[in-house]
């Protein structure tokens, strides 16, 4: 991602995320159970699927800074260092608190 300059961990297990592995199982979105019937109207299977919400699900970002100051030059520097993307629950959850899904490791 971006050159190789970007590392996305899962916050919940802080493991490295491939960008395959960024979907809606991250954002906390219910999944919807769909039958699929034959020609007769009998239930073959069911298909699980989750409604893609996009960035729209995402409420809010932290950005994790490391600050410098610069004494001969009487400048002030600011590594970023992370952010962490956070997400609405569900409903059924009761808690209205955005969670953390992932973060953006800068390399």
């Amino acid at each position: 991602m971006l050159e190789d300059k970007i590392d996305i961990f899962s916050v919940e297990s802080n493991s490295k995320l491939n960008p395959g592995e960024l979907n809606v199982n991250l954002a906390y979105v219910e999944p919807q159970i769909s039958p699929i019937y034959d020609s007769i109207g009998n239930i073959l299977k069911y298909q699980v699927s989750a409604p893609v919400d996009g960035t729209a699900g995402f409420t809010e970002v932290q950005l994790v800074q490391e600050w410098y100051y610069d004494h001969k030059r009487n400048r002030i520097y600011a590594l970023n260092k992370e952010m962490i993307v956070y997400t609405r629950k569900p409903a059924s959850w009761g808690d209205k608190e955005p969670a953390p899904v992932f973060k953006l490791v800068f390399k």
